[in-house]
């Protein structure tokens, strides 16, 4: 298994964390190769109930500020020929780590779409910008070549639109595994909710809080509760400056939750009608599904994964690209929550972890059959 690290506890870490399951049921010894040695306890508090590898070795990666692009493609390029020592090989973070294996995981072409990104778009602009960026661009051609005799999965039909327009390769969709059951058992009392809107993610940039601050001040007389985790610098920056801007705009209908509790944070989800999701572009969207599966109705934006799967285009939830709009989804979803309680706690069985574990197990049976 190649992952490069479990402890952010996002959704590409639940992936990996059951694709490491689906391989010991099978009967495989499984060893992990990260680029952090992985804080279990921390693990095992965001995902219970999880099963560890036989045995995990973390490889030493370069940590250089200076060419930060150069020095990751660097730290790849040692883990090529590492799957080689093994009956089967599986790369649990193909967007991240463009290294060929029997089976990958590509949650999406992230490497493609850097220069496109806000802090990407420099490569572009000047030209001594473009002349650092160019080799780049050609390394990562070669490596995702390499990538096309792998089998690759992604999570959602955006994703597999995005991965054949960049890599020229048709991926297998495998929705993300999702503990339904786990939510489903505390959504049985929909007529004790509150006006209350949901939102959790990790503290990151691309996660859009800020909007939700902006929707927040637009419905004073609606409690907005934001559930993230924070583990690093980069996060707890960003959860403080979301805290700088509430203060701000002096938001006494917003709380900004950070590290809670897995129980907590299912509490929080047992009281709540509706769940916000902000983040453009969304791959997938397994917190959205979580919430679905507690019977809180989703309201994302008009894009990714989320609006094209999850939701399927507003069959399953409401959709928005303006803070008007925004707002109009919320209200109306408030005021028929009730109506639309059972039809989303049957849409979240779609992405059952019973139905990962299924369509994996089938994939690594037809991988060891050639």
């Amino acid at each position: 298994m190649l992952h490069k690290s479990l402890n952010p506890c996002g959704g590409a870490e639940r992936v990996c964390l059951v694709i490491i399951e689906v391989l010991k049921n099978l009967g495989f010894s499984v060893t992990l190769a990260t680029f952090e040695r992985t804080n279990w306890f921390q693990v095992f508090e965001m995902f219970p109930n999880i099963i560890k590898p036989d045995r995990e070795v973390v490889i030493s990666a370069l940590n250089l500020k200076a060419f930060s692009i150069y020095v990751h493609t660097l730290n790849m390029l040692r883990l090529l020929n590492y799957g080689k020592n093994f009956d089967i090989s599986v790369n649990s973070h193909g967007d991240v780590l463009l290294v060929p294996a029997d089976i990958i995981y590509m949650h999406f072409p992230t490497f493609f779409l850097l220069p496109f990104t806000e802090d990407g778009v420099k490569y572009y602009k000047a030209i001594p910008w473009k002349v650092y960026y160019l080799p780049h661009k050609y390394i990562v051609k070669v490596l995702a070549k390499s990538m096309n005799n792998s089998i690759i999965l992604t999570n959602s039909h955006f994703s597999a639109m995005m991965i054949k327009k960049f890599l020229n390769s048709k991926p297998l969709i495998l929705y993300p595994p999702v503990n339904v059951e786990i939510f489903e058992v505390i959504g049985k009392f929909p007529e004790h909710r509150e006006n209350i809107v949901v939102s959790i993610g990790r503290y990151s940039p691309e996660k859009r809080f800020e909007w939700i601050l902006h929707v927040a001040r637009e419905m004073p007389d609606i409690n907005f509760i934001i559930i993230g985790s924070a583990n690093n610098k980069y996060s707890i920056s960003y959860y403080e400056k979301l805290m700088l801007m509430k203060r701000r705009m002096n938001l006494n209908n917003v709380e900004l939750l950070r590290n809670l509790p897995f129980k907590a944070m299912l509490k929080i989800l047992s009281k709540a009608k509706v769940y916000l999701h902000a983040m453009k572009m969304e791959h997938f969207g397994i917190a959205v599904v979580e919430a679905m599966a507690a019977g809180l109705v989703p309201v994302v934006h008009r894009s990714g994964g989320t609006y094209t799967d999850v939701i399927e285009f507003g069959r399953y939830g409401y959709a928005y690209e303006t803070l008007e709009e925004c707002v109009k989804a919320i209200r109306h979803a408030l005021d028929n929550h009730l109506k639309w309680f059972p039809v989303v706690k049957r849409a979240a069985r779609r992405f059952s972890r019973k139905r990962f574990i299924e369509g994996f197990t089938k994939i690594v049976e037809k991988v060891m059959s050639i």
